[in-house]
């Protein structure tokens, strides 16, 4: 974000003061010398917190050099001590020799060490005392949205894309915010982002259908709850947060709101159980309010409490091929596999030209094997005949015959599966396991990295660090 003090910068500050001691007037203190020479070593060095000490005893002995409290807390700054260069820029601004710029990092040392309103401020001040409002508007978007002050990061994109009209993400994450608060003027900016890079199309036709659907009611509640919904699929959970939160300050009376606006906040970090039983406070009967309850019972370990919610989900849609498998799933946590079988089963038959039904069919019977062949792999080709070049459904292929011990199919199924996607992750990691068990370690430790890069955070990468660990200790 700022560039970091050259060693040149030395030769900007010492020079003149070289100049200064050595014109014969007077002798130089031996505390300068070292301190010279101890700004120029650690400059050197890259001790950018031992320079910024050195330039303050410089100060000590000829505090004429005022411009060098702006230096010191630059140093500092980029030294990793916000407090100390704070302090230092501080100084800088009160003998009035501090620059533009540095009235910058004096907002960038309030904001590392906590302090937004602070910084926000000072940074409005660089913006009139002729700062460059690039980097300025982009740290006040930053401070902005920490503080969830949507409203003031919106207007900071707009002065972005002001500023850099041509900026495909700008653009796109203008539209994003947007959505939350003003869900009809986000597709201009969503579709201007497009144009300019088409790698978003797909994410921006997602919110385009549901922006567009919404907009044919006069229901802004309705509205703001679709442009949520679609924001939680892009991952973009923060957003989709405030776009819930708007939709029950719309409307407090909808239940199906309160309940997304619980999962949005579990899936932040905050407390979801509130906005959710509010959810089936307002309506026992929601379909969204008691899956999402039972999502939540089932993420903090409660998979019986789960269960009933599941339950009554399903009584509510019985032919919703979604809730049987989750019920499916539930079971499975809980170890009682054939009840389990049972509702993956009926997921399929309620969705048999849906492929995902047929994939989570088909990995329940492969990971706790549970007829492997009979259902697993039966699954996986049911997959297939739905779409030939599905990777998840070739990675299951693969995979049930590394089970049964084939490894001659099960690198073929693989190999092909990683041929329609070669970012797959999964797919990876059973190629990993099945080069280990040919034994080929090489390959196989090369797999297992690949599927960790490829998914970091995630329970495919989880196993391949077990198993890397396990085998290349």
């Amino acid at each position: 974000m700022r560039d970091r003090i050259r060693p040149d910068i030395w030769l900007l500050i010492a020079v003149p003061i070289l100049f200064a001691l050595f014109a014969g007037v007077v002798p130089r203190p031996v505390g300068l010398d070292r301190a010279l020479k101890g700004a120029r070593v650690a400059l050197e060095s890259g001790d950018l917190l031992s320079a910024s000490h050195h330039f303050v005893t410089v100060l000590e002995y000829q505090p004429w050099r005022v411009s060098l409290w702006e230096t010191a807390g630059r140093a500092a700054l980029e030294g990793g001590d916000p407090q100390r260069a704070a302090d230092y820029l501080e100084l800088a601004a009160a003998r009035g020799q501090i620059t533009p710029q540095g009235i910058l990092y004096l907002g960038d040392a309030y904001f590392q060490s906590g302090d937004l309103e602070a910084a926000l401020e000072t940074w409005q001040l660089a913006l009139e005392r002729g700062g460059d409002p690039l980097p300025t508007y982009t740290r006040m978007l930053e401070a902005h949205r920490r503080q969830k002050n949507y409203p003031a990061a919106i207007q900071d994109l707009q002065n972005i894309a002001q500023l850099q009209p041509q900026n495909a993400q700008i653009r796109y994450q203008l539209g994003l915010m947007l959505a939350t608060r003003q869900p009809e003027a986000a597709l201009a900016h969503l579709l201007a982002a497009v144009e300019i890079n088409q790698e978003l199309a797909e994410a921006v036709q997602l919110l385009q259908r549901s922006l567009r659907a919404a907009a044919q009611t006069d229901d802004p509640a309705y509205t703001l709850l679709n442009a949520g919904r679609a924001l939680a699929f892009l991952d973009e959970w923060e957003l989709a947060a405030e776009a819930f939160s708007q939709a029950v300050q719309a409307n407090p009376d909808y239940a199906e709101a309160w309940a997304f606006l619980g999962e949005a906040q579990e899936q932040t970090g905050q407390d979801g159980l509130p906005a959710l039983q509010k959810a089936l406070e307002l309506n026992p009967y929601s379909l969204t309010a008691n899956l999402l309850f039972g999502l939540y019972h089932k993420r903090n370990g409660r998979p019986e409490m789960a269960l009933v919610y599941f339950h009554a989900a399903a009584s509510i849609e019985p032919e919703n091929p979604a809730v049987q498998a989750e019920i499916g799933n539930t079971l499975a946590v809980l170890g009682d596999f054939n009840k389990a079988l049972a509702y993956y089963r009926r997921a399929t038959e309620l969705a048999p030209r849906e492929a995902t039904y047929w994939h989570l069919l088909s990995l329940f019977a492969l990971q706790n094997g549970v007829q492997i062949e009979e259902v697993g792999l039966a699954a996986a080709r049911q997959a297939l005949l739905l779409n030939e070049n599905d990777p998840a459904a070739l990675d299951l292929m693969g995979y049930g015959y590394y089970l049964l011990n084939d490894m001659a199919l099960a690198q073929r199924f693989l190999r092909r599966s990683l041929d329609v996607d070669p970012n797959y992750a999964s797919a990876r990691l059973h190629l990993g396991l099945v080069y280990l068990a040919q034994g080929d370690q090489a390959n196989a430790r090369q797999q297992l990295a690949k599927a960790i890069q490829l998914a970091p955070g995630t329970p495919v990468a989880r196993q391949a660090e077990r198993i890397l660990q396990r085998y290349f200790p």
